[in-house]
């Protein structure tokens, strides 16, 4: 299978999620999948300087190793419109808010901290955004 025919075009984002809004929707997956590499590389960055000083990782930042995995998985399930996104980025999010507390001490860490939590943001909006759909379909 080619990258190509995983990551969905944003016209077949918008075919996908016709209901959710005139292209909203579309920007903010996109977005979000863009904060999660961005959140990802960042990790990644931190933690090789961080190895200058402190090797082995100590288990406090593991969590953030977590981090950057999730994040590069979120963005590819993302990109190409999967339908468990929403659930996802609920635990991006969550994994996201533990690493960003885990880092803060470190100053290596200072720009992922910041990036975790612009993408910790993006996903809890877009996981949030189907609990507040779904309250409306059932109502």
């Amino acid at each position: 299978m080619t990258a190509q025919a995983l990551v969905m075009s944003p016209s077949e984002v918008r075919e996908r999620y016709a209901t959710e809004g005139s292209g909203r929707m579309v920007d903010e997956v996109h977005e979000t999948a863009r904060r999660c590499l961005a959140c990802a590389g960042s990790a990644w960055l931190g933690l090789s300087a961080l190895l200058d000083r402190l090797a082995p990782i100590p288990d406090r930042l593991i969590v953030t190793i977590d981090c950057a995995e999730i994040c590069e998985v979120t963005a590819r399930s993302l990109m190409r419109g999967s339908t468990e996104m929403r659930r996802i980025c609920a635990l991006t999010a969550a994994i996201c808010d533990r690493a960003i507390e885990a880092a803060e001490a470190e100053h290596e860490l200072a720009d992922f901290v910041n990036v975790a939590r612009q993408c910790a943001r993006s996903c809890r909006a877009i996981s949030e955004e189907s609990d507040d759909r779904a309250e409306y379909a059932q109502a």
